[in-house]
C-alpha cells in the first residue's frame, strides 16, 4: 500500500521531467587582444569586424530525446554606422543549427546571398584529438579536445582554423552547442581559433523551452557548400576592384 501510494505521488513528476526540454544556455564573446594583436591576427577580418564593435551574443540549445536546436537569442539589426557590427556578422557566419537525433545527423543553415542552405554533418563527422589534462572551468573538472579545419577568408586565402573545446564528465552528453557531437560529457568552453570563446552559463528543464520550427533550405554537403561560397568569395572580388579580376 506504501508503494502504491509512493507511486501514485511521484509519478506525475516523472512524467512532467520527462516532457520538460533541457536546455543550455551560452555566451559567445570576443577573446581579448590588443589592437596591435589583433590587427597582426588577421587584417581583413578585424577591418570589417570593427574593433570598436564588439559585443557579446546569447545563444541557447534546446534539446529532448528526439531532436535540438541551437540558435542566437539576438536578432539581426541594420547598422546605421555604416557596415555590419561584430554580432551580426558571427550570427550569420554561425548560422542556426538543427540536430536530428534520430537519424544521426546535424545540419547548420547559413543564408548566402540571399539564399538559405542547410550543410549536412554525420554525427561522427569530427576527428577529435584528447588531451588527459583536467582543468576546473566554472565549477567543473574539465578535460580538452581540439580538432583542426582549413577556413576560407574573404580574400580568397585559406588558413587552419583550430577549434578547442573543455568538456565535462559531470554535465550531461546533451550540453553539444555548434554541432560539436562525439564527446564523452557536455561543453562547458570553447575557444574558436584565439579569435572568439564561448562560456556556459545556466542550463536546467523547462517545459517552456520550445524546439523551433526549422526550414532546412536547400541541403548540401560541406564540399558543395564551400564550393558555392568559394564562386560568392570571387563575385565579390570582383566588384570591390571595379570587374576586374586581380589575379
Amino acid at each position: 500500500m506504501k508503494i502504491n501510494l509512493l507511486l501514485f505521488l511521484i509519478l506525475p513528476f516523472i512524467i512532467h521531467a520527462q516532457n520538460d526540454n533541457e536546455y543550455y544556455n551560452y555566451k559567445l564573446y570576443r577573446v581579448n587582444l590588443t589592437q596591435g594583436q589583433a590587427l597582426n591576427y588577421n587584417k581583413d577580418v578585424v577591418d570589417y569586424v570593427g574593433l570598436n564593435k564588439v559585443d557579446t551574443i546569447d545563444y541557447e540549445l534546446v534539446i529532448n530525446n528526439k531532436e535540438a536546436t541551437f540558435s542566437a537569442n539576438q536578432k539581426l539589426f541594420n547598422d546605421q554606422g555604416g557596415g555590419l557590427n561584430f554580432t551580426e556578422i558571427i550570427i550569420q557566419s554561425n548560422g542556426n543549427w538543427y540536430y536530428d537525433l534520430a537519424d544521426s545527423v546535424i545540419y547548420n543553415t547559413i543564408a548566402l546571398n540571399g539564399k538559405k542552405f542547410s550543410i549536412k554533418y554525420d554525427f561522427d563527422y569530427i576527428d577529435w584529438h584528447y588531451s588527459q589534462e583536467v582543468e576546473s572551468i566554472g565549477g567543473y573538472l574539465c578535460k580538452t579536445a581540439t580538432y583542426s579545419k582549413k577556413e576560407e577568408l574573404m580574400n580568397g586565402e585559406k588558413r587552419d582554423y583550430d577549434i578547442t573545446v573543455w568538456y565535462s564528465e559531470e554535465i550531461g552528453t546533451n550540453a553539444i552547442p555548434f554541432g560539436f557531437v562525439g564527446l564523452s560529457g557536455g561543453i562547458v568552453k570553447i575557444n574558436f581559433n584565439d579569435f572568439t570563446e564561448v562560456i556556459l552559463g545556466e542550463f536546467g528543464h523547462d517545459k517552456r523551452k520550445k524546439i523551433k520550427s526549422f526550414n532546412l533550405g536547400n541541403v548540401v554537403s560541406i564540399t558543395e557548400y564551400e564550393d558555392i561560397q568559394s564562386e560568392q568569395l570571387n563575385k565579390d572580388k570582383e566588384l570591390r576592384s571595379g570587374g576586374v579580376d586581380t589575379d
